[in-house]
């Protein structure tokens, strides 16, 4: 039946049956994402993190994704915001806002407890997106910050306060996951202000040096680093840094579909088949992998069973 031969009664009883399912398919979701995340799937898909699932995986938009991620790991801790989300007392933008306020305190070295989460999923259900910021704010005693916003241009420059083209805008990337530890080290501030705090600190004490990629002596080394990293008691910064140039991104392939991970964050160094294993330091047994995959392949090896 064509939708505009119903009456006005029938449109608005459909519309408001097919939001309740809509809230019922969004717990679901969040169940689902929950789980995928505590038994690692996303690891063995050839993903870095649950976020590039989400998106390359599922095509959410980086937002969406975030969003949603954030959901289930306030779900984890604590189960009734399924139902609320049922009821449609609770949204995803509240939880976004309660996720966000979590994050800050921990930046500050409080841990929000499972019963102070409990307390305002209790307290912000039923409000609106203000009311909620209000009432965190309140209750967490702090100043929520303003997220930063990133949004692809119809002309593919990013926006992120200021606009880049899109070469550039994956320069920065590029290098802000490569600074990855200095991050961490910074109060866990993964922010590209944060970032860029520390690319200029670094300038000014004059620690960055600009070299020229790609050296036609770097390439040639490779081949002589075939046979000296035979006999190398352990992988050398230089040969670290020409790994990590060749392959430029994580190797890991998804053994089901072939998939590469390509993420650029927080690469390390691995050998292919491990030193306990027979295997040397030669270029060609050693890959690129992100911090994930190095992690989820050493528990591999070593019969760990993979656990949130």
């Amino acid at each position: 039946m064509e939708i505009h031969t119903l009456s006005d009664f029938e449109v608005e009883s459909r519309l408001k049956h097919l939001a309740r399912k809509e809230r019922e398919l969004l717990h679901l979701v969040l169940v689902h994402i929950k789980e995928v995340e505590t038994r690692k799937i996303f690891l063995q898909r050839g993903h870095a993190t649950m976020y590039d699932y989400l998106t390359k995986e599922l095509s959410y938009s980086g937002s969406a994704a975030m969003r949603r991620l954030e959901a289930s790991r306030i779900l984890r801790d604590v189960p009734m915001v399924a139902a609320k989300i049922h009821q449609g007392t609770l949204n995803l933008a509240q939880l976004s806002e309660l996720s966000r306020a979590i994050k800050e305190k921990r930046k500050e070295g409080v841990e929000v407890s499972v019963q102070q989460k409990v307390d305002l999923v209790n307290i912000i259900s039923g409000k609106t997106t203000l009311e909620t910021q209000k009432e965190i704010a309140q209750e967490l005693e702090i100043k929520l910050k303003k997220t930063e916003q990133v949004r692809m241009q119809r002309d593919e420059s990013v926006h992120v306060s200021l606009t880049f083209s899109r070469n550039q805008h994956e320069t920065v990337m590029q290098a802000k996951d490569k600074a990855a530890h200095l991050l961490q080290e910074n109060n866990r501030d993964h922010s590209l202000s944060s970032f860029f705090e520390i690319l200029s600190r670094s300038y000014i004490l004059g620690k960055v040096k600009l070299a020229m990629a790609s050296k036609l002596e770097d390439v040639q080394a490779y081949g002589k680093l075939e046979t000296e990293g035979r006999v190398l008691k352990s992988v050398t910064p230089r040969l670290r840094s020409l790994i990590l140039a060749r392959d430029q991104c994580c190797q890991f392939l998804d053994p089901v579909t072939g998939k590469k991970c390509g993420s650029t964050y927080g690469l390390e160094v691995d050998h292919r088949q491990s030193q306990w294993a027979g295997g040397d330091h030669a270029a060609a047994n050693l890959q690129t992998l992100c911090s994930a995959h190095n992690k989820y392949k050493y528990q591999r090896e070593a019969g760990i069973q993979v656990k949130d």
